[in-house]
């Protein structure tokens, strides 16, 4: 009687790990090459709008971000970046290149589906440090 207890005890606890493990995250493949758009809002006076164009090969992502950065008091600045970055999972990390400074440009998550991104852009225009939340839409 003690084996058939000490058995259903373990069956028990197997039923309990495999309910309580995280079946949430998605470990699926994502696609990010191609043309992706973003708006975001940085403050009340300062806007943007991003077009990315993504190539992965293997996790190390290569492209260019053309950013217009819109300010209330002075004319809207076009900026284009060009980028590096990686691709693990669904975590996507880029780093810009401008004419003058090279910094972490974007921090963010894949969705599953591989139709949108959202994560922080950082970004310096105007000698100002701009950052925000931005989800970008593949186009």
């Amino acid at each position: 009687m003690k084996k058939y207890t000490e058995f259903f005890l373990l069956i028990l606890f197997l039923f309990y790990i495999i309910g309580c493990s995280d079946s949430s995250q998605d470990n699926s493949p994502v696609n990010i090459n191609g043309t992706w758009s973003g708006e975001g809002k940085v403050n009340e006076s300062t806007s943007t709008t991003i077009i990315l164009t993504l190539i992965d090969s293997a996790g190390k992502i290569t492209g260019t971000a053309h950013a217009n950065i819109r300010f209330a008091t002075v004319q809207p600045k076009d900026t284009t970046y060009l980028l590096t970055g990686t691709l693990v999972q669904h975590t996507l990390i880029l780093y810009a290149k401008d004419s003058t400074h090279d910094a972490t440009f974007f921090n963010g998550t894949v969705s599953s589906d591989s139709k949108s991104i959202t994560g922080t852009v950082n970004m310096t225009a105007m000698k100002q440090e701009l950052s925000c939340k931005m989800t970008f839409d593949k186009q």
